[in-house]
């Protein structure tokens, strides 16, 4: 935090997700780990610079998305995070929208859109026209009349424990998204929106995901951070002003050593006469 670089980066991208509450809290021994951080902590193999924004964690590029295959078999396997599908292909169909989405379209876009809910939209699809309009209300991401580019929905794959053995990431994986969409359905909940459905996903979430933490424990954390934050714009606020002092001090002392003349040159530091 003091000396700026890739460690306040790291930890301005853990922030923003503890600010979020959308991932386990992370222990002090993870959170200096981070800091010092040159590699993947999963691979221990790759170069990773700072903590990924998008699930604060430290892994490489194929770590986090490639994984390993499995034969033939054209899906992630391994990879720590997934893809939530929208839109399939088939060879003799082409693409096409995958019933299960359009069976709870407005259920599964409250939940992506659920700030505790790490999902990123990904890919362009094509809009359902529903009667004489397209349906443009349940989209992720606008793109135009017709398409929208959340065919897919980028998300954790599965709980992760690191080196200690403490759970790290985002606490809502993949898997969760159809329980969620149960639980919301079979509630006696009368209008879906956004709005009416947070207090069921925080139900969820509180009583159905192992170890969700508490909004409370993410607090210490954030204070620390802000009081840190705070220290270095202060020491910062003090070296400048070290500088520009000393710099002033040796030009003053340079016009006087110089015998600089006043009125034929003219002076850096308005108000100062050698």
């Amino acid at each position: 935090m003091f000396n700026g670089g890739r460690s306040k980066k790291s930890l301005e991208n853990l922030l923003t997700l503890m600010l979020q509450k959308s991932i386990y809290v992370p222990e002090t021994l993870r959170v200096l780990r981070i800091i010092n951080g040159r590699v993947c902590e999963f691979c221990i193999k790759n170069r990773c610079y700072f903590l990924r924004p998008q699930f604060g964690i430290f892994a490489c590029w194929p770590c986090l998305h490639k994984g390993e295959r499995m034969g033939n078999y054209d899906e992630q396997s391994n990879a720590l995070s997934s893809r939530w599908h929208k839109v399939l292909y088939q060879p003799k169909r082409g693409f096409y929208i995958k019933q299960y989405y359009l069976a709870h379209r407005l259920i599964c876009f409250c939940i992506f859109e659920y700030i505790r809910i790490l999902a990123y939209p990904t890919g362009v699809r094509w809009l359902v026209k529903t009667g004489s309009d397209y349906q443009t209300t349940v989209v992720r991401n606008l793109d135009g009349n017709t398409t929208s580019k959340d065919a897919h929905e980028i998300m954790w794959s599965r709980l992760t424990y690191d080196s200690c053995n403490n759970l790290v990431g985002p606490y809502f994986c993949k898997s969760d998204v159809s329980r969620l969409v149960d639980y919301i359905k079979h509630s006696d909940i009368q209008v879906i929106t956004p709005h009416s459905v947070q207090p069921l996903i925080k139900q969820f979430l509180r009583h159905h995901i192992k170890l969700c933490p508490r909004s409370s424990t993410y607090q210490p954390f954030i204070d620390a951070f802000n009081r840190v934050r705070d220290m270095a714009c202060h020491r910062q606020l003090l070296q400048q002003a070290y500088v520009s002092l000393v710099i002033l001090v040796y030009f003053r002392l340079l016009c006087l050593t110089l015998s600089i003349d006043n009125n034929t040159v003219p002076c850096c530091f308005p108000g100062f006469q050698p």
